[in-house]
C-alpha cells in the first residue's frame, strides 16, 4: 500500500492550506467530513461548547502523513537500507499496518494511533472502528516489541472476544505475522503469545461488578487497554489505573487507553476525559464516511433520545439518574380530566399485567388500554393509558385470590392480552390455562402470555437481530413510551409515580444483565404496569418483529360492540359495570385485525371476542 509522506522539513513549515492540498483524495474527504460534522451538523447544535477546534489544526494534519524515511550516513554505515527501512516502519502503527497487513486507518483512527500521549480517552459513537483501532494498536505493539505484555480488559466476554477476533483476522493477512503467533487460546481466557515472548491477555471485569478488577490482579503490562470503560465499576477502574505504577526497570513507560461509548455517568471515565493527564478524542458516528441521512433517520426512530445521544453522538448527555427520570414521567401524570376509574377506549386494545407476590407485598394487577392513531380525540391518539389496578394483600390465600381476581377482571374488561410473571407464577399460570380450557368463552388460553424475567427475546435492532434480556427489554420499551409522550396515567396514582422514579439499575452481572431495583420503594405495581404495557409493545406495536420505525397500530375493520358484563364482586367493579351498561350490552362479534408481516405482506386475523 502506498504511503503518504513529505520531507520532514517541508512538513514542519507548511501551513494548514498547504497540508490539506498535499493530502490524498480519500484522506482529504475524511478530514472535510469531520470538520463539517463539528461545525455544521444540526445533531450537534446543542453541544458546540464541547468542541474546542472544529477545524484540523496543522498539528493534527501533520499526523495524517506517514513519517518520512530519511536515514543518515551514520545509520547507513551501521545497518543496510532495508534494515533501516524495516525499523522505520516498525516505529509507527499506521505505517506498519499499511505495509505489513495492507490495511489503512481512517483519518480519525490515524490521529488516535499516532498521538504522542501515554494516556488516552477515546469517546466514540458506534460503528466507527473502535475495535479495529484497539486491535491494531495491540498487535502492532506485541509484534514490534519483544517480551512486552498487553492487557485488554472489558466488561463482558463478548467485548474482548471482538478484539481477539479482529487481532487474529489481522494476523491472517500476512503469513509472516501469522507465523509469529506461538499460541492463541480462547479458554478459560482469551490469550495470544508471540514467538518474541510478547503476550496479549484478555480479561472480563463485569459491568459495574465492584470486584476491583480481581481477574486482572497481579498482571503486568506495558499497555493497558480498556474497552467500554464507562460500563466498568468505579472500583475496577481505580484498580486498573493503579497498575500503571512502575514495578521494574523493564516497565518504565506504560500506556493506558480507555475507550467507550458514554453511558451518562459522571464517574472516572468522565473525569479522565476532562483531565489534563489524558488526551481525549471525541468522534460521533456521523464522522463515519458511510453514515448517511437514511442511517441517521433509522437510528433516531429506533433509539431512545438518550440512546441516540450516547450511542450515535457520543455526547455525555444528561447525568445518569433513575431509569425513568422526572422529565419523562411527570408529563404522563398531568391528566386531571381522567377519572381514577376509566372505561376502556372504544376501538382500542385492553391489556392486563400481573406481578405475583405472597410474602412481600401481595399480588398486583394493572389494566391498560391503547388508543389507536385514528382515535377521534387527537390528544389521546396513539397513547397508552393506565386504567385500573388491583392489589391483593398478603394473606394465606393471596395467590388464589389473585387468580380469582384475574378471572373476574377478564370477564369485566375482556382484555386482548394478559401478561403474567411466569417466574414466580408457574402454578397460577397453569391454573388460568386450565380455567380457559374449562370455559372456552373466557379466551384465557390464547390471551395469556407467561413472561420469564430471566429469559430472552429476539429483537430486530439497528445493528441486526439480537437476543435481548426480557427484563431489560421490557424496561427499554416502557421508557420509549414515556419518552415519546405516549403514556397517560391519572395523577392520583401516587404509588406508581414513586415506584417509577425509584426504579434504577443497581448493578450488572458478569454476563452483562442489569439488575433493577426500586431504591427505597416497592416495585410490584410498577412490574404489573410494565407487563401490561409490554403486551401493547409486543402484540400491538410489534416492536420485536419489524423494528421501531414500523410501530403501527393494527388497523381495525368490521363492527364493534360492547361486552356482556358479568356481575361484579366489589364496589369499583360495580361502578365500572354500571358505566358499561350505559353504553349498552353487546354480543360477541368478529374483530378483524390487518397487519403487515415480516415480508411486507398483509394478513387478516379473525376471531370471536367480546369487545368495546
Amino acid at each position: 500500500m502506498e504511503l503518504l509522506t513529505l520531507p520532514q522539513a517541508q512538513l514542519e513549515t507548511m501551513d494548514r492550506a498547504g497540508l490539506i492540498d498535499s493530502l490524498d483524495e480519500r484522506t482529504a474527504r475524511e478530514v472535510a467530513r469531520i470538520e463539517t460534522v463539528f461545525k455544521k451538523a444540526p445533531q450537534l447544535k446543542g453541544y458546540r461548547d464541547e468542541i474546542e477546534e472544529p477545524d484540523f489544526s496543522p498539528e493534527y494534519l501533520r499526523m495524517l502523513f506517514d513519517p518520512p524515511f530519511e536515514p543518515t550516513h551514520e545509520q547507513l554505515d551501521e545497518m543496510s537500507y532495508q534494515q533501516l527501512l524495516a525499523v522505520h516502519i516498525a516505529k509507527d502503527p499506521v505505517m506498519w499496518g499499511k505495509t505489513m497487513l495492507g490495511v489503512r486507518p481512517r483519518a480519525y483512527q490515524s490521529l488516535m494511533l499516532r498521538w504522542p500521549f501515554d494516556q488516552k480517552v477515546l469517546r466514540l459513537g458506534r460503528r466507527l472502528g473502535k475495535t479495529w483501532t484497539l486491535a491494531l494498536k495491540a498487535l502492532w505493539h506485541v509484534y514490534t516489541h519483544a517480551r512486552s505484555p498487553v492487557l485488554v480488559v472489558a466488561p463482558m466476554k463478548s467485548h474482548v472476544e471482538l478484539i481477539y477476533k479482529q487481532i487474529m483476522e489481522f494476523c491472517s493477512l500476512n503469513e509472516v505475522v501469522q507465523a509469529s503467533v506461538a499460541r492463541a487460546i480462547r479458554s478459560p481466557q482469551f490469550y495470544i503469545e508471540l514467538e518474541n515472548g510478547s503476550t496479549i491477555s484478555f480479561f472480563t471485569a463485569g459491568i459495574r461488578s465492584g470486584g476491583k478488577a480481581d481477574v486482572a490482579r497481579g498482571q503486568e503490562a506495558h499497555i493497558i487497554i480498556l474497552d467500554e470503560a464507562d460500563m466498568l465499576h468505579l472500583d475496577d477502574l481505580n484498580a486498573l489505573y493503579a497498575m500503571l505504577q512502575q514495578t521494574g526497570e523493564e516497565y518504565v513507560e506504560k500506556e493506558f487507553w480507555a475507550s467507550s461509548t458514554p453511558t451518562g455517568r459522571r464517574e472516572l471515565f468522565y473525569e479522565w476525559a476532562h483531565s489534563d493527564d489524558f488526551k481525549e478524542f471525541w468522534f460521533p458516528s456521523l464522522c463515519n464516511p458511510r453514515y448517511d441521512k437514511q442511517t441517521d433517520d433509522k437510528m433516531r426512530r429506533q433509539l431512545s433520545k438518550i440512546g441516540y445521544e450516547h450511542e450515535i453522538l457520543a455526547v455525555w448527555g444528561e447525568a445518569a439518574e433513575g431509569v425513568f427520570p422526572p422529565r419523562i414521567v411527570e408529563p404522563a401524570f398531568r391528566n386531571k380530566e381522567f377519572p381514577h376509574i376509566s372505561l376502556p377506549a372504544e376501538h382500542g386494545v385492553v391489556t392486563m399485567g400481573v406481578d405475583w407476590g405472597k410474602y412481600t407485598a401481595g399480588s398486583h394487577i394493572s389494566v391498560c388500554d391503547y388508543f389507536p392513531p385514528g382515535y377521534t380525540d387527537k390528544k389521546y391518539a396513539d397513547k397508552v393509558r393506565f386504567l385500573n389496578k388491583a392489589i391483593i394483600p398478603k394473606s394465606e390465600f393471596t395467590l388464589t385470590q389473585g387468580v380469582e381476581k384475574i378471572i373476574r377482571w377478564n370477564k369485566l374488561y375482556n382484555p386482548e392480552y394478559i401478561y403474567v410473571d411466569k417466574g414466580y407464577g408457574e402454578m397460577q399460570y397453569e391454573t388460568l390455562i386450565a380455567e380457559g380450557k374449562r370455559d372456552p368463552s373466557s379466551g384465557l388460553t390464547h390471551k395469556l402470555r407467561g413472561i420469564n424475567y430471566g429469559g430472552t427475546t429476539e429483537v430486530i435492532t439497528p445493528f441486526g437481530v439480537e437476543k435481548k434480556d426480557n427484563k431489560a427489554f421490557m424496561v427499554d420499551c416502557l421508557r420509549r413510551l414515556f419518552e415519546e409522550g405516549q403514556v397517560l396515567i391519572p395523577e392520583q396514582e401516587e404509588q406508581l409515580f414513586r415506584e417509577l422514579l425509584a426504579y434504577m439499575v443497581v448493578r450488572t452481572t458478569h454476563l452483562g444483565k442489569p439488575v433493577f431495583e426500586a431504591v427505597n420503594a416497592e416495585d410490584h405495581l410498577f412490574d404489573s404496569f410494565m407487563l401490561a404495557c409490554f403486551a401493547i409493545c409486543m402484540d400491538v406495536l410489534h416492536w420485536d418483529r419489524i423494528g421501531r420505525e414500523s410501530s403501527k397500530f393494527l388497523s381495525l375493520s368490521g363492527g364493534v360492540s360492547n361486552p356482556l358484563v358479568r356481575a361484579p364482586e366489589d364496589e369499583r367493579e360495580e361502578e365500572i359495570a354500571e358505566r358499561l351498561r350505559d353504553r349498552g350490552v353487546g354480543i360477541a362479534t368478529k374483530r378483524t385485525f390487518t397487519s403487515t408481516n415480516k415480508r411486507g405482506g398483509r394478513s387478516n386475523r379473525e376471531y370471536r371476542r367480546k369487545t368495546f
